[in-house]
């Protein structure tokens, strides 16, 4: 018996020591690429200090710049580098964040309805709900604003309501939940204490925590098992919510797909994924982050938000010189903002991992402190019916 628990212990010990070289080998790779990035925007960065001032000829930046190469992917085309990534790191978080938003907006690509308009009864409680929490305190705007509602052939401008209402559900149950519990998830996080505590002591089991963290989200078990199983459960209530555009008055469908397909779970799969991943990058950084809904009402600030008419992007060379539209304001906020923050470091480091970090917020919090990662897409007052956005034709 003794025999056999040394061999186990010297075999669970080796096995740790292998998951932590491959670990440190990963982040010396991760290292140099981060390293190279950061070496490329330090260049271009200085390139275009140089262009501005004179010393060499203008810089055209364009989608096809090296520049976007590095941070894409970026939308609408920036007409400057205000709030665009710094590092090597932000620019990655960008493109994570901008990857969930666009695989969520594919799903979400068009829709129709049936009948030429609704009536109170087919708004369910949960519709209602968000749209006196999110997008302003009366719930019976569907019924009486244009943007809302499209008829058969018509421009469909419920489809920015409804992006809104996928993206509020999913960032809820992702960035709410306790996920990734490995607390509660087979005993592995307590394994991997274990295991510190015979080759390093238990004084440098505190400081392996975010460690422990990074090596069970790459274990086989994360992967096919923990990650799938909470994605699957969010993709039911997802589309448990969802499934009420389906049926009745309204009928939701994907893009290019015939009147009789509905919503699955397994359409909203990807996204959940990417958004339970991302949601695990976040905890495992030191600064905080805050996902921030752009209130209605607010002024349009083209430095935490992108603007869109119902055809689309709205040009930023419109915006006129300072970024904005004529004292333009927000109609309702499609997509949030990912803003970063100094954080300090608590002394329980479970705690930070899984309390001290509090996403989500209503409202936008602007402050120099706070870094602008991935701006919030805002449908504009008037920017509805006839794309004319604060007089200019867009």
């Amino acid at each position: 018996m003794e025999k056999n628990d040394k061999k186990r212990l010297e075999q669970s010990m080796l096995d740790v020591q292998n998951r932590n070289r491959r670990v440190e080998h990963e982040l010396q790779l991760e290292r140099k690429w981060r390293q190279k990035k950061e070496a490329e925007v330090a260049s271009l960065e200085q390139r275009i200090l140089l262009g501005n001032s004179g010393g060499e000829r203008a810089l055209h930046l364009r989608r096809s710049d090296r520049f976007h190469e590095l941070v894409q992917p970026l939308r609408p085309p920036r007409s400057n580098l205000d709030g665009l990534p710094p590092t090597a790191d932000a620019a990655n978080l960008l493109h994570s964040w901008t990857s969930f938003q666009e695989s969520l907006s594919h799903i979400i690509d068009t829709a129709y309805v049936q009948d030429s308009a609704l009536n109170v009864e087919t708004v369910p409680s949960s519709f209602a709900n968000f749209v006196a929490e999110v997008l302003g305190p009366k719930p019976n705007a569907p019924m009486r604003n244009p943007d809302w509602v499209g008829r058969p052939g018509d421009s469909l401008y419920s489809v920015h309501v409804l992006k809104a209402y996928a993206a509020y559900l999913l960032l809820g149950e992702v960035f709410l939940s306790r996920f990734p519990d490995f607390e509660k998830s087979g005993g592995l996080l307590d394994q991997f204490r274990e295991d510190q505590v015979l080759i390093n002591g238990p004084e440098a089991v505190a400081s392996h925590e975010y460690m422990g963290y990074k090596s069970l989200a790459q274990t086989e078990h994360f992967t096919n098992d923990t990650l799938p199983t909470k994605a699957k459960e969010i993709c039911k209530k997802l589309d448990s919510c969802m499934s009420q555009f389906s049926t009745g008055n309204i009928t939701l469908h994907a893009a290019g797909e015939s009147g009789s397909d509905t919503y699955s779970i397994e359409r909203f799969m990807n996204c959940a994924k990417e958004a339970l991943m991302l949601k695990l990058e976040l905890l495992l950084s030191k600064p905080g982050y805050l996902i921030q809904w752009i209130q209605p009402n607010d002024k349009f600030d083209a430095r935490f938000m992108d603007a869109v008419a119902n055809t689309g992007p709205i040009d930023p060379a419109l915006l006129g010189a300072d970024g904005q539209i004529r004292e333009t304001r927000v109609s309702h906020c499609i997509f949030p903002a990912l803003v970063q923050y100094d954080m300090s470091p608590p002394h329980d480091v479970q705690s930070a991992l899984l309390c001290n970090k509090s996403f989500v917020v209503k409202e936008r919090q602007a402050s120099e402190d706070f870094q602008m990662i991935g701006r919030a897409v805002v449908l504009l007052e008037g920017a509805g019916c006839n794309g004319v956005v604060g007089g200019l034709d867009v």
